[in-house]
């Protein structure tokens, strides 16, 4: 995924989202991580304790398996000498009455939620969207939250709940300033992890990206720095300096700029 003008790719992290910059610390704040006890989640929950956040809140619907990784993040914050309390929150994110359970509990013992990170996700059915049929896509759309339709044309649920999702957050960020609920969207690239692997993806199927840039990208993307890609839809591996003098001559020449849209229309102020 390429940028016109933009010079830079990085496959690894840079000094520029180093979690440690005092300019991204997290003191005081609280992260909340759907998703976050397996793959690309559990990755962006450790450069959150680099960043000494108050509180790292793993979320997922998993009871073993989001105490054991909370307790390996723990464990990381102590040998490190972060001060992040880390524990596992149990709800399952496709199901809005646990949903609902959990910020209810969350409001009912005062923790109030500064970053929250949508990660949660599914794969979806390795059908055609033809020969899914009506309830199981139903069922697949409403939980799965991952892109790239030419990717994995036989998991037709990525590109329509990723597209879905985008285009939900940028009208909130239409209706929000960054000052009151700053939204960034951002594709992670593509990272190897456990659950690559369990659904038959091996080293060598892809060009795999470092989760270290992504998880440290995810951190600088929360910070005021990143104010000026609110609401746009951006890459974790493009140079966040080169980005920001892209995005302001981009945004005065267009300003559906990096936005969900069709491509090849445009519709301005006054038009009919």
């Amino acid at each position: 995924m390429t940028l016109p003008g933009l010079k830079k790719l990085h496959k690894k992290s840079y000094p520029a989202i180093s979690p440690t910059r005092p300019e991204l610390q997290h003191e005081n704040r609280t992260v909340l991580i759907t998703g976050g006890n397996r793959g690309i989640g559990f990755a962006i929950a450790r450069p959150f304790v680099e960043a000494r956040a108050e509180r790292v809140i793993i979320v997922s619907h998993c009871h073993d398996a989001v105490t054991a990784d909370v307790d390996k993040v723990a464990k990381e914050a102590k040998d490190n000498g972060s001060p992040t309390l880390v524990e596992g929150r149990i709800c399952n994110t496709a199901d809005t009455e646990s949903t609902s359970s959990l910020w209810l509990a969350l409001e009912n013992e005062g923790v109030h939620v500064d970053t929250l990170v949508l990660s949660a996700a599914s794969l979806g059915i390795q059908k055609t969207l033809l020969d899914t049929g009506l309830d199981e896509a139903l069922i697949s759309l409403s939980t799965s939250v991952v892109y790239e339709r030419h990717y994995v044309p036989t998991r037709p649920a990525y590109a329509i709940t990723k597209l879905a999702g985008t285009d939900h957050l940028q009208q909130v960020a239409l209706e929000v300033s960054p000052q009151e609920m700053q939204i960034s969207i951002f594709s992670p690239g593509i990272i190897w992890n456990d659950l690559a692997a369990e659904k038959g993806f091996d080293e060598s199927t892809f060009p795999w990206d470092d989760g270290k840039c992504l998880s440290h990208f995810s951190v600088w993307a929360t910070s005021p720095e990143a104010e000026f890609i609110h609401g746009r839809f951006v890459w974790a591996a493009w140079d966040v300096e080169e980005l920001k003098a892209l995005m302001e001559d981009g945004v005065k020449k267009n300003p559906r700029f990096l936005l969900a849209d069709i491509e090849g229309l445009s519709v301005s102020k006054g038009s009919t």
